[in-house]
């Protein structure tokens, strides 16, 4: 009686159901290697920003030594003294753009973790859900060979 109320699957049932599972683990692996080589992206981005706002501070250092010869000299030089002052104000504003485009780089890492963990997550769940599909259908498949009229 128990055999006759499970369902039997056939040859080409089985063949598209695990066409559909390769097509679906297929999908999971390119999301996460999207999702990896978009962190890794981002991660060279951060580091770009972090080495921009470096020499950016390292400018900005510069033009403040300066201004600070060209005022003990500034009965001889008020001219170049103005310039330094027009360089360290553009070069602080140079740092105020990078320090923003490092935080958004920063940011920017965080949300493709996040991402990317959310993707693992996923790939995951279906990888446990095809695995108890694949179950299924194997255990639903034995009682079929072993058992019935024509096993004896």
């Amino acid at each position: 009686m128990a055999s006759s109320q499970q369902r039997h699957h056939t040859a080409a049932d089985i063949a598209k159901l695990e066409k559909e599972m390769a097509r679906e683990e297929k999908q999971d692996e390119r999301m996460l290697k999207n999702a990896k080589t978009d962190l890794v992206k981002a991660e060279k981005m951060a580091h770009k920003a972090e080495k921009a706002t470096d020499k950016a501070i390292h400018h900005h250092d510069k033009a403040i030594k300066y201004e600070h010869k060209t005022e003990k000299k500034m009965h001889d030089a008020i001219r170049v003294h103005e310039q330094a002052i027009k360089d360290e104000q553009r070069h602080a504003k140079d740092i105020a753009v990078k320090q923003d485009s490092q935080v958004r780089a920063v940011d920017n890492i965080e949300a493709k973790k996040a991402a990317l963990a959310k993707s693992e997550q996923k790939a995951e769940i279906d990888q446990q859900n095809r695995d108890a599909r694949y179950q299924a259908l194997s255990s639903a498949t034995t009682p079929v060979t072993t058992s019935g009229p024509s096993a004896a």
